[in-house]
């Protein structure tokens, strides 16, 4: 049934990632943050969007599932509060999952406080939905 919706399909081959040291006006806190979790250098896009966003730059990323978009945000909200503490940001998420799942990648941060939901209830709420539509019957939420 939706197959007869797509219209165009081109496969997009793999390539390398490519990388980039971190940039040097980053605060040391972050580099070490990052260093301790594994990360020794960003790829190219996260770079450039840090450099960009630190000279007051609007800018649209897009890239792939699973490429470092939230980096490519996070750091230089982070880098200026660790630079300016009364510095404040709000992040507006489509969905409490991706709060939840960028909680998870960044312990200490709460993004769900104050909006009623928590993990568990999220959890619970993607179980159902899941269960719902393995066993193909309505729902509603």
């Amino acid at each position: 049934m939706t197959e007869d919706l797509i219209i165009y399909r081109k496969p997009i081959p793999a390539r390398e990632p490519e990388y980039a040291d971190f940039p040097e006006k980053l605060h040391p806190d972050i580099v070490k943050f990052l260093k301790n979790h594994g990360i020794e250098k960003l790829y190219i896009h996260q770079t450039e969007a840090y450099e960009q966003a630190a000279e007051g730059k609007n800018l649209v990323i897009t890239t792939p599932t699973a490429s470092g978009k939230s980096l490519c945000f996070y750091l230089p909200v982070i880098d200026a509060i660790l630079k300016e503490p009364l510095t404040r940001a709000l992040f507006v998420y489509p969905t409490k999952a991706l709060a939840i799942s960028i909680e998870l990648c960044f312990p200490g941060l709460n993004f769900s406080e104050g909006s009623g939901w928590t993990r568990e209830s999220t959890t619970a709420i993607l179980h159902q939905r899941r269960e719902a539509a393995s066993a193909n019957r309505p729902t509603s939420f």
